[in-house]
């Protein structure tokens, strides 16, 4: 699917089993082609009952290697961690799961992700969205959209925890 097409969908419900399908699609593509596919995740709530759809779709993801697309600062158990959220909303059995440390601070993280993540090339990335327009952790209007490279340290978030 081309960056300019857009689906619209009559409820969340629906737009949420549209991006499950399309991530699944995207997944069975990449392990038929290279035998392993790289899934980048978000937190909040909007990609939840996408993650909870997409884990009944995929029946094996011993090759699927699951990124993520921002975390907060904070440890992996904590309640506002991105990485706690998805991975009780999706059920990927023997999936890698390759998680930001948020808990090392925003540049340290950032830094270290960066470095696994290497030269990766994602299949699909799942984006949720704000209510404030916010992706991946960049704000409107934010001084952090204008960095460049792999990973962005957002230090200062209009929305706690960084």
């Amino acid at each position: 699917m081309s960056a300019a097409h857009v689906r619209r969908e009559p409820d969340a419900d629906a737009a949420a089993l549209t991006a499950a399908t399309l991530v699944a699609s995207a997944i069975a593509e990449a392990l038929t082609e290279r035998g392993t596919a790289h899934v980048a995740l978000s937190g909040g709530s909007t990609p939840v009952r996408c993650y909870e759809l997409l884990g009944t779709l995929v029946t094996d993801w011993r090759m699927v290697q699951l990124w993520f697309c921002d975390e907060r600062c904070v440890e992996p158990d904590h309640a506002d961690s991105n990485f706690r959220l998805a991975s009780a909303a999706l059920q990927a059995p023997r999936a890698t799961w390759n998680r930001i440390a948020g808990e090392l601070g925003a540049q340290d993280a950032a830094t270290a992700y960066a470095r696994e993540l290497g030269d990766v090339v994602l299949d699909a990335a799942l984006l949720g969205i704000g209510e404030d327009g916010h992706t991946a952790s960049l704000f409107p209007r934010h001084p952090a959209l204008e960095a460049r490279g792999r990973a962005v340290a957002v230090t200062v978030a209009p929305k706690p925890p960084p």
